[in-house]
């Protein structure tokens, strides 16, 4: 069995006023993110077009990705609107987002947990490799309170 523990957010931050992760979660969120990408096989451009989409998640954890936000995204990671929805398809196959509708998708909680970002204290991601090379990953978040 192999183990991974990742703290997401500064421990001494409140969370709870913050609209936006810090510089220091940010860091932390984006090694998550590199660990996900490997656990589910996603190529690694993927990593910054799922941050940006976690930073347009709402409180019950969806995302509304309309033609804006995909040209916005593109704009600042310096990418086309093609690549935005391979990575959206390539997310929806592998369960990281679920369609609700058109446009708007839910972040796989078992993953991402329940809540925004900036409300998470701590992530621990446990892989677990049996005998017949299959493996299971178990996430579990804490927040604050």
């Amino acid at each position: 069995m192999q183990t991974a523990e990742i703290c997401i957010s500064d421990p001494s931050m409140d969370g709870r006023d913050a609209t936006r992760i810090s510089k220091k979660q940010s860091r932390r969120l984006k090694q998550f993110l590199m660990d996900v990408a490997y656990f589910y096989d996603l190529p690694r451009w993927a990593n910054e077009i799922l941050f940006e989409l976690l930073m347009e998640m709402d409180a019950d954890g969806e995302v509304v990705i309309s033609m804006g936000v995909k040209k916005r995204i593109a704009s600042e990671l310096r990418i086309s609107v093609p690549s935005i929805k391979n990575a959206i398809s390539i997310y929806a196959k592998k369960d990281i987002l679920i369609r609700q509708q058109t446009g708007v998708y839910q972040f796989n909680s078992q993953i991402f947990g329940k809540r925004q970002w900036q409300y998470i204290r701590d992530i621990r991601m446990e892989v677990n490799y049996d005998t017949n090379g299959t493996r299971q990953l178990q996430i579990e978040v804490e927040y604050y309170n």
